[in-house]
C-alpha cells in the first residue's frame, strides 16, 4: 500500500503503519525521515493561506534555508500620508533540512504571529506632553535603559482616584487609527475591576480583527488601579486579538490547525492512537538511532571563551545531566 508522502519525506525501513478511526492507514510522522531543501519548503509554504498582506518568502543564504514574512501596509512612522503601501520584512526563521514538515508549517505560523505582534506594538500609540510615542515597540535601546533603570521606576506611577482619570488615560491612546472609550467599570472584589472598553474604528483602520468587529467592546481585568497596569492590559488584549486572528485564519491545505473550534479531546485521541505501536526490536533500535542522529545535529558548540565557561558552569549545576551535551571544542 502506498502512503501519502510529501517531497522531502521518506519512511524508515519497516516502519509500522497505524489504522485511524475512519479506517484509513497512515505512517505517523515520527517514523519518517526528512531531508528538506528550498523546493520542498516552497511546496509546503505554497499550501499555506493566511492574508495577502503577509506574504511568506522561502530563501537561502550561506547559513541555510529560512522563512521570512513580508508585511504590506502603511508606514507606521510616516509623518505625512503616503501615496502607496510599503513592504517591510520580519526576522529570518531558520529551517533545518531534517525538520519535520509539520514543524515547518508551525514555524510559518509562529513567524506570522510574531510579525503581526511587531506591527501591533508599533500601532499602539500614546500621546504624552504634545508628542506621540509607541512605548511597547521592539526598537527601544535596551542597553541604555538597563544603564538608567532609575528613570523607569514604578514609584513614579500615580493610582487612579476617579473614573475621569481612566478616561483621561484612554483619551491619550490610539491603536491602528482607533480610539478607546470607557463603557463601564465594575468592582468585582478588592483589587479587581472589570472594565468594558469600546474600540472605535475609522476608515484608516487596517487590522482585519478590528474591521471584523467594529466598535465592539472588549473586556479587561484590572488588578491594579493605575495607568501603567491599564496600558499593559490593553496591550495584552490587542496582542490576543491579533494572535486569535492568525489562529482562526491560518490554513494549510484548507485545514485551520490552530482554530479553537477543533475538538481538543479528539486531537488528544488521535495523538494517542499514533503513538500506540508495537515495535519489533530491530526497528525500535533503528528508530531510536535515527532520533539520536537528528538530535546530534542540534547540539551547540562550546569554545574557550568566557561566555562558554559561563555555560559550562550553568550546566554543571545540573550534573548529572541526561541528553546530548554541547560539543566542547575548548
Amino acid at each position: 500500500m502506498e502512503y501519502l508522502l510529501l517531497p522531502g519525506e521518506s519512511i524508515l525501513e519497516n516502519a509500522p503503519s497505524t489504522r485511524l478511526s475512519n479506517g484509513k492507514k497512515c505512517i505517523p510522522q515520527h517514523y519518517l525521515v526528512f531531508n528538506h531543501n528550498a523546493n520542498t519548503v516552497k511546496n509546503i509554504i505554497t499550501a499555506i493561506v493566511y492574508s495577502d498582506r503577509y506574504p511568506l518568502f522561502v530563501c537561502e543564504d550561506d547559513s541555510g534555508l529560512y522563512i521570512q514574512v513580508g508585511i504590506i501596509g502603511a508606514d507606521n512612522y510616516q509623518t505625512h500620508g503616503a501615496d502607496c503601501d510599503k513592504i517591510v520584512y520580519g526576522r529570518k526563521w531558520r529551517i533545518e533540512p531534517q525538520l519535520p514538515t509539520s514543524e515547518i508549517i508551525q514555524t510559518a505560523f509562529l513567524a506570522l504571529q510574531k510579525a503581526r505582534e511587531h506591527e501591533v506594538r508599533e500601532m499602539f500609540r500614546l500621546e504624552e506632553k504634545g508628542f506621540t510615542s509607541t512605548p511597547f515597540n521592539n526598537h527601544h535601546d535596551l542597553p541604555l535603559m538597563a544603564q538608567h533603570q532609575q528613570l523607569l521606576e514604578r514609584s513614579q506611577i500615580q493610582s487612579y482616584e476617579s473614573i475621569d482619570d481612566i478616561r483621561s488615560t484612554l483619551a491619550k491612546l490610539h491603536y491602528d487609527h482607533c480610539h478607546f472609550e470607557l463603557v463601564a467599570i465594575t468592582s468585582l472584589k478588592e483589587d479587581l475591576w472589570l472594565m468594558d472598553i469600546r474600540l472605535h474604528t475609522s476608515e484608516k483602520t487596517r487590522l482585519q480583527e478590528l474591521i471584523d468587529r467594529p466598535n465592539k467592546p472588549i473586556s479587561i481585568l484590572l488588578h491594579q488601579h493605575d495607568s501603567n497596569h491599564l496600558y499593559h492590559q490593553l496591550m495584552d488584549t490587542c496582542l490576543e486579538l491579533s494572535n486569535r486572528h492568525v489562529e482562526e485564519n491560518f490554513c494549510y491545505n484548507g485545514f485551520s490547525r490552530f482554530n479553537r473550534d477543533h475538538n481538543i479531546e479528539a486531537i488528544a485521541s488521535l495523538s494517542t492512537s499514533l503513538r500506540k505501536q508495537h515495535l519489533d526490536s530491530e526497528f525500535n533500535t533503528r528508530f531510536k538511532q535515527n532520533n539520536y542522529d537528528t538530535d546530534l545535529t542540534r547540539a551547540p558548540v562550546l569554545d574557550n571563551s568566557l561566555y562558554s565557561d559561563r555555560l559550562r558552569q550553568q550546566l554543571e549545576q545540573h550534573s548529572p545531566l541526561a541528553g546530548i551535551l554541547p560539543v566542547d571544542n575548548a
